[in-house]
């Protein structure tokens, strides 16, 4: 990994990282593209279409209603009329371009395979520049292409597999930049993180983390612009949702989701935690209260209810988003881990508990071993560990979805210290045993 601390050996690792990228890409786009042909034909969907005779559970989890609803608002009243409450814009437009080319919505699961493919290249550079190393480049592809999960994610009917795979290409973007220092590069992750934050709001707080990533404390006055500039490009999707929010609606949030979340997923969680009640019924009564109500007063009392419950109860409030947390970290990161969907893809096409835990032990383990040597990266990995890990705790029943950023992010790093400490043992024992034989 020493690579990764030098400035000249991080951006000499990238031309031949292109190489591997390349070929990634097309391995990636063949293998998700024939999984999605494979799957649809399978299910008698269309074929250009994708327009399936099953119900459209099958693709999708329970909240792609809401993005079709929204997509449907802007077909039917204009992008600046509907309302972004619940989701983002990003998807909806998706689905609308898609039915525009496709004839159905379902299309836009046609996107799953190219993300995949610019996900891999990536994860490919990325590991390049952390390790200096193309076999652990290598590695990293060998283990994004048999994360059975993903090809489950790309080829759905939902926001989680675009989602993810964007905002691993928009790091190593901030990257690329980092290493390069071209204004073109720059304006290409910018663009990517407003694509990603229009997709879902999980990552509107980007630009408290991309700090440590894009200024680089000896570059000049020049440099220093570009990236604040590239870290206002993340703010242009959330202030533009918020003030949209705030005009329709007279709440300046970016989402209701977040206080939905606090108030009827971690608060009934809790309280069949402590023996107050199980955790379904009181979520659905929870949802039905407060659905229809004023969004403004709807968020106040949401935000003052949970906040009165969670002080009243702090360490079993703590315990509750930690618990949630490591379930969903080895939670099998499957389509079909809500009860909503149909069973239609095989036990082995997932990645187990088992395997899920050994991985983030070692996920672990390398991000301290960054982070002693070179803590603006540790700090980033670890915040970028929050910034997906903490919204999804307030939730339940979900699966592990929604860490899907935090896997593919994690492949590099994991991949780099798998390769370090291959290199450390051929160095310790295996070339002294064959000094000593020849």
């Amino acid at each position: 990994m020493r690579a990764l601390f030098e400035t000249r050996g991080f951006g000499g690792a990238l031309p031949s990282a292109v190489p591997l990228a390349i070929g990634a890409a097309l391995l990636a786009a063949v293998l998700h593209g024939a999984h999605l042909v494979y799957a649809s034909s399978a299910h008698g969907c269309a074929p250009w279409s994708l327009e399936c005779p099953e119900d459209v559970a099958l693709w999708s989890a329970g909240d792609y209603g809401t993005y079709r609803n929204v997509a449907r608002a802007i077909r039917a009243r204009g992008l600046g009329d509907a309302s972004y409450l619940l989701r983002t814009p990003g998807y909806p437009l998706l689905l609308v371009a898609a039915e525009e080319v496709t004839g159905s919505p379902n299309g836009a699961r046609w996107l799953g395979p190219l993300a995949a493919a610019l996900a891999a290249a990536a994860i490919a550079t990325l590991t390049g520049w952390i390790s200096g190393s193309a076999g652990a480049a290598a590695l990293s592809v060998a283990l994004f292409v048999f994360w059975w999960s993903a090809y489950q994610l790309s080829a759905a009917l939902q926001t989680d597999g675009l989602h993810a795979f964007g905002s691993v290409v928009a790091v190593a973007l901030t990257m690329a930049w980092r290493v390069r220092g071209r204004v073109g590069l720059a304006v290409l992750a910018g663009l990517a993180w407003m694509l990603v934050q229009s997709l879902r709001p999980t990552f509107f707080a980007v630009a408290l983390l991309l700090p440590l990533i894009v200024f680089v404390p000896a570059a000049g006055r020049r440099r220093h612009a570009i990236a604040g500039a590239l870290l206002a490009s993340t703010l242009i999707v959330p202030a533009l949702v918020t003030a949209a929010n705030w005009q329709r609606h007279g709440v300046a949030v970016p989402s209701l989701i977040a206080t939905v979340n606090l108030r009827c997923y971690a608060v009934p969680r809790l309280e069949e935690e402590l023996g107050l009640g199980v955790f379904k019924p009181r979520r659905e009564r929870c949802l039905e209260r407060f659905r229809g109500m004023d969004p403004a007063e709807r968020v106040r009392i949401e935000r003052e209810e949970a906040s009165a419950f969670f002080a009243e109860h702090p360490f079993a409030f703590a315990a509750s988003i930690g618990g949630e947390i490591a379930e969903q970290l080895g939670e099998p990161l499957r389509m079909t881990a809500t009860p909503t969907q149909v069973r239609h893809y095989p036990d082995w096409m997932t990645t187990g508990s088992a395997v899920l835990f050994a991985f983030w032990l070692l996920a672990a383990a390398a991000t301290l071993w960054i982070f002693t040597r070179q803590p603006w990266l540790g700090l980033f990995l670890v915040g970028w560990f929050a910034l997906v890990m903490l919204p999804a705790s307030t939730a339940h029943f979900t699966g592990g979805r929604l860490r899907f950023p935090l896997d593919l992010l994690a492949i590099p790093v994991v991949a780099a210290a798998l390769t370090e400490v291959a290199g450390w043992l051929r160095a310790r024992y295996l070339e002294p045993h064959r000094a000593r034989k020849s």
